[in-house]
């Protein structure tokens, strides 16, 4: 092998990638800043309670504008979240409080201390708390406050889609997982989107005759055929 002239052997000349690190992190900064401080027009949701009267903070989190493709006719603004109160207090004022019937006329109904598992609410070991009472106590009395590394901030937002997936949802079919609170239990789909790209929206409740309570809430690409084979509604 021959050896150029100036060359080291084993050793590789350095690269320069400072100029590659400084443009990623300024992508970054341009992303995250653009995420924060976009906001679009709140739509008030039929019969919703706002916060009373408490106003952003610059540093609050702002809803992220919701991204392409063309959503459906109807489809609510996702939360701003200002602290971890005032997204329970319009969570226990608007989903809990309220009388939620499926087209069947089937009534679902939210618990309090649910709201613990439908944001993700983690403690500091990443952990959802086991003692989901103590834990709304603390949101109560302001032990517990907002941190969005301990909350899935999309989940939050879209607490507002839970009355329109139970209300008019594309379809009900048995629940499918095999674990959890909701055996047996309904699986109402929505579509947010188009036919031709779907946004999807699963909530799973669990249910003892006609009355339901809502379990969990999370996106979905796609379903297995064996999922949806059953359909309960329409």
């Amino acid at each position: 092998m021959k050896i150029a002239q100036g060359e080291t052997l084993g050793k590789r000349p350095p690269i320069d990638s400072a100029p590659r690190r400084t443009a990623a992190k300024s992508n970054f900064i341009t992303e995250v800043c653009f995420s924060f401080a976009s906001v679009h027009a709140r739509t008030v949701y039929d019969g919703e309670i706002l916060p009373d009267g408490k106003t952003a903070l610059a540093d609050s989190i702002k809803p992220d504008p919701l991204p392409p493709p063309v959503w459906a006719e109807g489809t609510p603004a996702v939360l701003p979240i200002t602290t971890l109160l005032d997204l329970f207090n319009w969570y226990r004022q608007n989903l809990c409080g309220r009388e939620i019937v499926d087209p069947r006329g089937c009534r679902v109904t939210f618990l309090d201390t649910d709201f613990v598992h439908l944001i993700k609410l983690t403690d500091k070991y990443g952990k959802e708390p086991k003692n989901r009472r103590m834990t709304i106590e603390q949101i109560l009395s302001g032990r517990i406050t907002l941190n969005p590394s301990r909350i899935q901030i999309r989940r939050a937002q879209e607490l507002s889609w839970a009355r329109p997936i139970i209300e008019s949802p594309t379809m009900i079919v048995p629940n499918w997982q095999a674990m959890g609170r909701a055996i047996p239990g309904d699986t109402y789909i929505k579509n947010f989107g188009t036919e031709v790209q779907p946004v999807y929206r699963v909530l799973i409740c669990g249910h003892a005759g006609k009355k339901r309570w809502a379990v969990t809430i999370f996106p979905r690409e796609r379903f297995a055929d064996r999922e949806i084979a059953t359909v309960l509604w329409p």
